[in-house]
């Protein structure tokens, strides 16, 4: 028999084949609904944390404890919730977008510096390596693309670094130790945060090194505030988890 439309053969077994084969489903309101809030999830902590001279503890805590809750969820039921929005896949996206959303206050209180980073990082390496493990296995389990993988691993990584590092700070209760030392330089990082470089302080003080940086990110009223080569006052503790932090402020 002919096919009028090619003027070839008319296949009747290819026909039914096509008929036969899973014909792609468009996303249901809630997959879409889910993609919407974790765009907005994305973009309104970044509105925030311009807005506001310091995140409060429940912003942080959210962006903190996110990507954790979506990993569980899609541990728990891995037919309804995805780690990542695969092709083809019928869950709801939990994880993809919101672990970007999750980085962007990360870390600390925003004008908050750790003295010694190494501690955080390693902690921090430890809390990613639980987290990474948690979404392989949910990823593995609703037989996503395992080529997301080699996204989570750093992302994960960072995750587990700013969690540690937020709450090393945002629990911490140890009295504070004021210290005055000299503006060394000023400089503005990529995003518009502003920073002020200092000379070391304190009894011993370390050198100057990648590890001990003495950098630290200021609210716009104190950098404009102060001048290079006048004095400020830094404000360290110890840490909830033993790591030294400290904010600086213009000395009254």
């Amino acid at each position: 028999m002919e096919d009028r439309e090619t003027g070839g053969e008319f296949d009747a077994h290819r026909l039914m084949q096509i008929h036969l084969e899973p014909q792609p489903q468009p996303r249901s309101k809630a997959y879409q609904f889910a993609i919407g809030v974790n765009v907005a999830l994305m973009f309104a902590p970044l509105l925030m944390a311009g807005l506001l001279p310091k995140p409060p503890t429940w912003l942080v805590a959210m962006e903190a404890g996110m990507p954790w809750i979506a990993v569980v969820a899609a541990l728990y039921s891995p037919k309804r919730f995805v780690a990542f929005a695969d092709q083809g896949s019928a869950g709801i996206p939990l994880f993809g977008v919101w672990f970007f959303s999750a980085l962007t206050l990360m870390g600390s209180p925003a004008y908050a510096s750790l003295v010694r980073r190494l501690p955080a990082f390693e902690m921090g390496l430890a809390a990613g390596a639980v987290l990474f493990a948690a979404a392989a296995i949910a990823m593995v389990r609703a037989k996503g693309g395992l080529v997301n993988l080699v996204v989570v691993l750093p992302l994960s990584l960072a995750c587990g670094h700013g969690a540690v590092s937020g709450a090393n700070c945002l629990l911490d209760q140890s009295p504070a130790t004021v210290y005055r030392t000299v503006v060394s330089g000023k400089h503005t990082a990529r995003g518009g945060t502003p920073y002020l470089d200092l000379e070391p302080w304190g009894p011993a003080p370390e050198a100057k090194s990648i590890m001990s940086p003495y950098s630290v990110s200021v609210p716009r009223g104190t950098y404009d505030a102060v001048r290079v080569g006048s004095r400020v006052c830094v404000v360290q503790r110890k840490g909830a988890l033993g790591m030294a932090w400290y904010t600086a402020r213009a000395c009254l």
